[in-house]
């Protein structure tokens, strides 16, 4: 078993003593592997990559969080709106430098909510979370001018699956990812729900005192069919993107319980990719997990080794 690469230059070749361990996260491993000629054969024929081991589960099955927003302007309370302009994000930066404090130490959040929208949910299926901060839809993400704050909510446990998969046989090429976004009924129905809530928070009485009134998605947008448009066209991903090589013993199933690469020796996979599902909420803790279970696996197997 041995790895390929290239700096700039001319292809190199490291070959390993024991096994590989690859970590190149939902979008990375699956890519590599197809790239490697593991993977689903019809697809590798189509791109010219020789077949060395049918796994048709590489690249399925993608999942991630899908985040649509509700904003606000407010009055009354600082926001990083206008902290991070002008003088007084000089005095943020001073914050920071001298009492290790204030804009600059302050998470993408600061509090979160886990609420019910699905009748047929038996717990919370959807995460909001709250922001000092408003922005206008699109790549840039400019702060607003003017003062606001955000409910952004996603899906807790999405039934929208996607998939990764490499183009070309050139690695520099980089993979069709299609996260097939609110394709399913029920993560529209979720969309729907989720921003109903973030409003309805947004609008509590609590909040009256700070609500001059809301930005997006705009108090004229109130029917199902209005909000999911808007859901569609606004949101984005948290980048929760996960369970491409997946864990399991199904046909679509890319590694086993020790994150063995089905049918293959010398082969690990050890990052987000191997959820068989995503999780409830932020991935980071659960892929430090993971690595964490498969070091102890690895460092196991070898100690097993030593002492046979």
């Amino acid at each position: 078993v041995a790895v390929e690469f290239s700096r700039g230059g001319p292809i190199e070749r490291v070959d390993a003593m024991r096994e590989i361990i690859l970590c190149g996260g939902a979008i990375g491993s699956p890519h590599v592997l197809q790239l490697s000629g593991i993977g689903h054969p019809e697809h590798l024929g189509k791109i010219g990559v020789r077949v060395n081991h049918a796994l048709p589960g590489v690249g399925k099955n993608l999942q991630d969080h899908y985040l649509a927003r509700v904003t606000a302007e407010v009055t009354g309370i600082g926001t990083a709106n206008e902290k991070s302009r002008g003088v007084p994000y000089v005095g943020e930066l001073m914050r920071y430098v001298f009492a290790g404090s204030g804009l600059l130490t302050y998470a993408a959040s600061l509090v979160c909510a886990s609420v019910k929208v699905l009748e047929e949910s038996a717990t919370p299926d959807v995460q909001i979370l709250f922001a000092n901060a408003s922005f206008a839809p699109g790549p840039i993400r400019r702060l607003d001018d003017r003062p606001g704050m955000t409910g952004g909510m996603w899906q807790m446990r999405p039934l929208s699956r996607g998939y990764v998969e490499a183009k070309s046989a050139d690695p520099r090429v980089a993979p069709a990812i299609n996260p097939r976004y609110l394709s399913e009924e029920t993560d529209r129905r979720a969309a729907i729900g989720g921003l109903r809530a973030a409003r309805r928070l947004l609008h509590a009485s609590a909040l009256e005192p700070y609500f001059i009134g809301e930005i997006l998605p705009g108090p004229g947008i109130v029917g199902d069919d209005e909000l999911l448009d808007y859901a569609r066209q606004t949101g984005s991903t948290v980048f929760h993107a996960s369970c491409t090589c997946k864990m399991g013993r199904d046909p679509l199933a890319v590694v086993d319980d020790r994150l063995r690469v089905h049918g293959l020796d010398g082969l690990r996979v050890i990052d987000a990719s191997v959820m068989p599902t995503v999780t409830s909420t932020n991935t980071n803790a659960p892929t430090i997990m993971i690595a964490e279970k498969g070091a102890a696996i690895i460092l196991e197997e070898a100690q097993q080794k030593l002492a046979a």
